[in-house]
């Protein structure tokens, strides 16, 4: 078969496109007490950014599958926020010295501008977009529905919102979704905000202490409240491809025997849309980390004097 000459559009492109800008509004206090052996500082912050740059998805059809989404001004956001560090240090008279350092920080991310009701991220994912920015949340939150338990017989199935089982058999073991409109039925406008990733604070810990040639520095980071969406669990954790490798977590699948499992029924197929974005994929990303830990000695001067160091 002889090779055809062509060309694809890959990327659309956009004439209109303008640069973000930003204003920030910041308010800062400096503070030492004990000669600055204790030392504090506040920062207070406000940032507007305008004409925010993103793919705009809802400008591409499905079936320009070959077409990367253009880039478009989408917006407005403001994050307003707080820094704060905290510091001593000190040299006690038998040699010792010591010094902490803590920080922890704040912010609040808002949409307050956007050029469409809302927009979706990447919908090139198995399963769909993951993530919604709308007016009035932070960028980005995830979006799908909520996972309230797995059936655990016909009587819940039948006394439950629709689901869309062609039998009350069918639905045992699955996902029961929660019916977030009230409208009996469970379908895609009963999707909301499923977790943020956004943290609530995160924050930071230097130590160091010293005595004679010995040394001791840790440094410590850290986030905490901040959800991720572990889409691996596609793969993992359902029969996207049926022969492929399970994570341990389905031998805790949903059985007569098992029915407080924490995985619907193991089977074939994924049933029940188990893979649509959902909130048994949203996992706390919370953690303390240590980045650096560093224990030294340093010779004494004389000695190296001596070895002409």
């Amino acid at each position: 078969q002889a090779i055809t000459v062509g060309a694809i559009l890959s990327q659309v492109g956009n004439a209109n496109l303008r640069w973000e800008t930003s204003v920030s509004q910041n308010l800062a206090f400096d503070l030492g007490f004990f000669d600055n052996a204790l030392y504090m500082s506040v920062d207070l912050y406000k940032i507007t950014t305008e004409d925010l740059i993103a793919q705009d998805f809802s400008l591409i059809s499905t079936t320009a599958i070959d077409a990367a989404a253009p880039y478009v001004n989408v917006g407005s956001v403001k994050n307003t926020g707080i820094d704060v560090t905290i510091g001593y240090s000190t040299k006690t008279s038998s040699g010792i010295s010591f010094s902490v350092d803590a920080n922890i920080s704040r912010y609040q991310n808002e949409v307050t501008d956007l050029v469409s009701e809302f927009q979706t991220g990447n919908s090139g994912f198995r399963g769909g977009a993951i993530t919604r920015t709308e007016v009035g949340q932070p960028i980005s939150v995830f979006y799908g529905r909520i996972v309230e338990g797995i059936f655990q017989n016909e009587t819940e199935v039948n006394n439950s919102p629709d689901q869309g089982f062609a039998s009350a058999a069918d639905g045992v073991g699955r996902f029961r979704y929660k019916d977030v409109n009230d409208d009996g039925v469970i379908n895609d406008d009963d999707r909301t905000i499923i977790g943020n990733p956004h943290p609530d604070f995160t924050y930071g810990l230097n130590i160091s202490v010293g005595y004679k040639g010995f040394d001791f520095v840790a440094f410590l980071t850290g986030s905490q409240g901040n959800d991720i969406y572990n889409y691996e669990k596609i793969f993992t954790d359902f029969p996207t491809f049926f022969n492929g490798n399970r994570s341990v977590r389905v031998l805790d699948s949903w059985s007569e025997s098992n029915p407080g499992g924490s995985l619907p029924a193991l089977s074939q197929t994924i049933t029940n849309s188990e893979t649509q974005p959902n909130s048994y994929f949203v996992e706390d990303g919370s953690y303390l980390r240590m980045r650096n830990l560093q224990i030294g000695y340093s010779l004494p001067k004389s000695l190296i004097s001596k070895w002409k160091m």
